[in-house]
């Protein structure tokens, strides 16, 4: 009876118990959770599957239970417990307040039907709240972060683009924990730890277009390479009157990038690197570790708020005039990593790479200006051969994409 009773207390304490069944990787339903499971073999079958054979191919429910649990703790709470506040004896923010079955939902963990019931039945708590590590007033690191960088961007778009550095603290709201200057950082912290970083070789080719009209084209380096400042409007990356080089890595990104509604003529040049180019390549981010690895939550969070900042960046929007004001927390950022963002301490930034929105799967590549006044475009890059293209329809354009 003693033995009872300690298990007991020891699972009020941890607010769980486990199932005596039985669990395959395959019904576990999830990579992580079946590597431990496939850790952990103790049994010849399946209590889920009902899979007999000779060999173990199962482990105990409650060995994925901390795992589980850790997640669904990290995401939930109980009400009480979580420091949510009453009115008259009514939670406030009742509305808020979910069951087991509707939370574990909420993670979108797809297992064995009986498994995913047994797992909720094993909770002993059936009121939970969402909440960030057992606080309602938590919140996940990767919120965190898309909060500082709404803030940076409503900050140097609206309130101060030069000075933003030098912000007060009422500059951002109370939800913002990381002010403007730290969540570059961040980014850039996460780029060196994520190893998003690729040298691009001498004779890497790179394709940029311009569009033509009649009888004319554009034949020369200085007609179809970046334009000269006093040209050169604001673009995604770029604020007006500096010049970065915007290039694709295949021909049809290129076109899609600049391609006008059929009929249309343009100009595609292909450009060959004469030096490498070491260069931020935001097309590689690597997948988030699984929900269910709870020593890699802060890993997690990271990846999630990137891939959503990176898709932030690299989404058009409309041109209004040559101050596309849209486009002013993209150009600080590649300011940023142009001109502050170190690998090393003698190591620069020489271009970026970001996923094109047109052509999906297709790369983007800005080549920032070289840092020596003296050398020119030609120093870094040169122009192999132009190619006329006429889509004087759509059915010519789509047989170009096929």
């Amino acid at each position: 009876m003693g033995l009872v009773k300690d298990y007991w207390m020891e699972a009020q304490d941890r607010g769980w118990t486990a199932p005596e069944k039985f669990v395959c990787a395959e019904c576990v339903g999830e990579e992580y959770l079946a590597t431990i499971v496939n850790s952990n073999l103790s049994a010849d079958y399946c209590s889920y599957c009902n899979l007999h054979k000779e060999t173990l191919i199962a482990t105990e429910v409650e060995n994925i239970m901390p795992y589980v649990a850790g997640t669904f703790f990290h995401y939930f709470a109980d009400p009480s417990l979580a420091g949510l506040p009453r009115d008259s004896g009514e939670w406030v923010g009742e509305e808020l307040i979910t069951d087991t079955v509707d939370a574990f939902l909420s993670l979108g963990w797809e297992c064995h039907d009986e498994l995913f019931e047994d797992v909720c039945s094993a909770f002993m708590n059936d009121a939970w709240l969402p909440c960030s590590d057992g606080w309602w007033l938590g919140v996940h690191e990767h919120i965190r972060r898309t909060y500082a960088w709404e803030g940076f961007v409503r900050l140097t778009k609206h309130k101060t683009r030069y000075f933003f550095l030098n912000h007060r603290q009422e500059d951002f709201d109370s939800h913002e924990d990381y002010p403007p200057a730290k969540i570059l950082e961040i980014i850039c912290g996460d780029i060196l730890r994520f190893d998003m970083l690729k040298e691009l070789p001498p004779g890497t080719d790179l394709y940029r277009v311009r569009t033509t009209h009649g009888n004319a084209s554009f034949d020369t380096f200085s007609e179809l390479g970046p334009p000269p400042p006093h040209l050169a409007s604001a673009g995604r990356m770029n604020p007006p009157a500096i010049s970065y080089g915007y290039f694709a890595y295949s021909e049809r990104t290129a076109v899609l990038e600049v391609c006008e509604t059929p009929p249309t003529e343009l100009s595609l040049g292909n450009f060959k690197l004469k030096t490498p180019v070491m260069a931020i390549d935001l097309t590689c981010i690597p997948n988030p570790p699984s929900i269910f690895d709870v020593e890699k939550m802060l890993d997690r969070d990271a990846i999630l708020f990137f891939k959503s900042f990176v898709n932030a960046i690299a989404t058009p929007v409309a041109k209004k005039g040559k101050q596309v004001i849209d486009y002013v927390p993209s150009q600080i950022l590649s300011e940023y990593f142009y001109q502050i963002f170190r690998i090393k301490a003698d190591q620069l930034i020489g271009a970026l790479l970001y996923p094109s929105s047109l052509d999906p799967g297709g790369i983007n590549i800005v080549i920032f200006p070289p840092r020596n006044i003296l050398d020119s475009w030609e120093t870094v890059f040169e122009l192999r051969s132009v190619k006329k293209i006429i889509f004087e329809n759509w059915e010519s354009f789509k047989e170009f994409l096929s």
